[in-house]
């Protein structure tokens, strides 16, 4: 969860903060887990809808001038544009707790080493979970290691962008 990336020694309060005391994430720690969830309901295949929601979402929680974190634990959150009631319960969850419910229960179905696919250009959603689902393709290195004449046959069927370039340098 995402204080595991953020260890003590990086918190701006750790010396004052009880071990018991959850993390202070800042807003740039919040929108990053809110983008993290927008795309594990993309591969997972949700709704376009809804999976634009959290990044417009993760969005305006990482521009926000307010320390998010601090205004829910004093019990003031403030109104963000555009952040509804379901994304502003679990925003109050993770600005509250350092842990979410919901984001723990995506990252248990999705390999995080898809969510990192996601990230290359040309592959969308619907690619990288066909890249899963059909070739087990879990992570960057198995898709380095995968057979080049099944990808091609995969990515060519599915008309995906990218070029030969991509498959001479490994990946």
């Amino acid at each position: 969860m995402p204080d595991a990336d953020l260890p003590d020694a990086d918190l701006p309060d750790a010396d004052s903060r009880d071990p018991g005391d959850p993390p202070h994430l800042t807003n740039g720690d919040l929108g990053r887990i809110f983008h993290e969830i927008g795309d594990m309901l993309e591969i997972k295949g949700e709704l376009v809808f809804k999976t634009v929601a959290y990044h417009r979402a993760a969005d305006v929680i990482e521009r926000s001038p307010v320390d998010l974190v601090a205004a829910y634990r004093a019990g003031t959150p403030p109104r963000l544009p555009g952040v509804g009631k379901a994304i502003g319960d679990k925003l109050d969850e993770l600005a509250r707790t350092g842990h979410l419910a919901f984001y723990d229960r995506l990252a248990l179905e999705i390999p995080p080493g898809l969510v990192t696919i996601l990230q290359i250009p040309g592959i969308g959603p619907k690619t990288v979970r066909q890249l899963h689902t059909e070739l087990g393709i879990a992570s960057v290195e198995d898709l380095a290691a995968a057979d080049r004449d099944d990808l091609r046959t995969l990515l060519k069927r599915d008309a995906v962008g990218l070029d030969e370039d991509f498959f001479l340098l490994g990946g």
